[in-house]
């Protein structure tokens, strides 16, 4: 069965939860900023849009005086790639997939986040970061996320994010919980209070990840 980000946006939904997810307040700007990134990296023209845009103009230069190095060809990256590993959960196989930016420094992957949304990590990102951990067999501490984030009024702010094995455990909990719903009674699962569900435990632990601001 395979299982994305959307999906358990769903699942959440369906068991009513309320997990933090920093979401931004424009999300028609968030979507063209980036299919603007992606043209980018592809080669294609982007002027017309940003002419059209000033605002999205604004974003697309901060996002090029904060990743100098984004689209340099010896500095290659790979944008909205689907990275999946498998989770067994009650018998049932699943994939759990997600899209990320992806580069490589001597071997070891990292991952690169933008947008209109929060520094800090959110749920979507711990199940990135757990699902890459998982697909290229790697320790957690070998992998870090890199998080640009704008504003619309104050200045971008870009931070680096560690993964850690605890985080890592936690997260894995979290998504078993999530994927052991009985699907003949969906409504029947239990809705945990936050201090008793392992992902908010990992949010409320973000300070064990390593920070550094740029």
């Amino acid at each position: 069965m395979l299982i994305t980000i959307s999906d358990l946006h769903r699942i959440q939904s369906d068991r009513n939860q309320h997990i933090p997810s920093y979401t931004h307040h424009t999300p028609h700007l968030q979507e063209q900023l980036q299919r603007v990134i992606r043209q980018w990296h592809l080669g294609l023209p982007i002027q017309p849009f940003l002419d059209a845009d000033p605002v999205l103009d604004e974003l697309v230069y901060q996002v090029q005086t904060l990743l100098p190095n984004l689209f340099k060809p010896n500095k290659k990256l790979y944008l909205h790639t689907p990275i999946s590993t498998i989770l067994n959960v009650e018998d049932i196989v699943h994939t759990i997939q997600v899209d990320v930016n992806l580069g490589f420094r001597h071997g070891i992957p990292k991952l690169v986040e933008w947008g209109l949304r929060s520094p800090e990590l959110n749920w979507s990102d711990l199940v990135k970061l757990w699902t890459v951990t998982q697909h290229f067999a790697i320790a957690p501490s070998d992998l870090k996320l890199i998080i640009v984030a704008f504003h619309l009024d104050q200045m971008p702010q870009k931070m680096t994010h560690r993964w850690t094995d605890e985080l890592h455990q936690q997260t894995q909990e979290w998504l078993m919980m999530q994927l052991s719903v009985d699907e003949k009674h969906p409504q029947s699962a239990v809705v945990l209070e936050p201090e008793s569900d392992p992902l908010w435990a990992a949010i409320s632990n973000l300070e064990a990840i390593a920070e550094v601001m740029i």
